[in-house]
């Protein structure tokens, strides 16, 4: 199907030259097989015998088919991986106001500079600035060691990882799209999205230069003259 779309549509592919390859040995050796005695001696075996290539038409769509499982597989696998970074971030975050009261809101409405309190064992919503409080913060995510590193007032942490024992008020540097983790998403996303795309095949050659004749000057007509002594 996909070997017809694309030569209907003009965009050969490698689609193109699989359905192209085992259609015609398929076609061949049905001829061969229906009618032996219309090939030519130069389509004969060594030993005259007529050639089929049905194994290897079955061969190869049989390979293409375990390939692209194997892609399907690996495109679960990295759709399964940016949902499990997205799962990483809280969808809530606890912002304080400006009279010292906790309000609980949805992590799109954290903006920039705002003081946001993660109280222990929550996850850290927003790339931020530890401003108050003392805690160790699992960072494993990022880094990949196990042991959780601890926090102070000045020190920097990163959304989506994990506070532990202590609390602590953090000021949000970003946000959105911003923060490391989305910015780690975003190229999973991007990696997982990329295609390649097969240009087309121009059917027209290229024109050959025009070839260019030096001719010589012609002589003026009349007798030649003996140049003057």
């Amino acid at each position: 199907m996909r070997a017809w779309k694309s030569l209907k549509g003009a965009n050969f592919n490698m689609w193109t030259l699989i359905g192209l390859g085992t259609g015609v040995a398929f076609l061949f050796s049905l001829f061969a097989l229906v009618f032996p005695a219309a090939l030519l001696a130069a389509f004969l075996g060594h030993g005259g015998g007529v050639p089929l290539y049905f194994e290897a038409a079955a061969v190869i769509i049989t390979l293409v088919l375990v390939g692209q499982l194997i892609e399907q597989r690996a495109r679960e696998r990295t759709s399964g991986a940016i949902k499990a970074l997205l799962d990483l971030v809280p969808p809530k975050a606890r912002r304080i106001r400006s009279d010292g009261t906790d309000e609980e809101i949805d992590l799109a409405q954290v903006q920039r500079d705002d003081r946001l309190r993660v109280r222990p064992g929550e996850k850290v919503p927003v790339d931020g600035e530890v401003l108050e409080g003392r805690s160790s913060v699992d960072e494993s995510m990022v880094t990949g060691e196990p042991v959780p590193v601890e926090k102070t007032a000045g020190d920097p942490v990163t959304g989506g990882t994990v506070n532990g024992n202590g609390g602590f008020v953090m000021r949000a540097t970003h946000v959105g799209g911003e923060t490391l983790l989305a910015r780690i998403v975003a190229q999973v996303a991007a990696a997982y999205a990329v295609r390649l795309k097969v240009g087309r095949c121009s059917p027209a050659t290229p024109r050959p230069w025009p070839r260019r004749t030096s001719r010589s000057p012609r002589s003026p007509s009349g007798p030649r003259r003996s140049p003057p002594r």
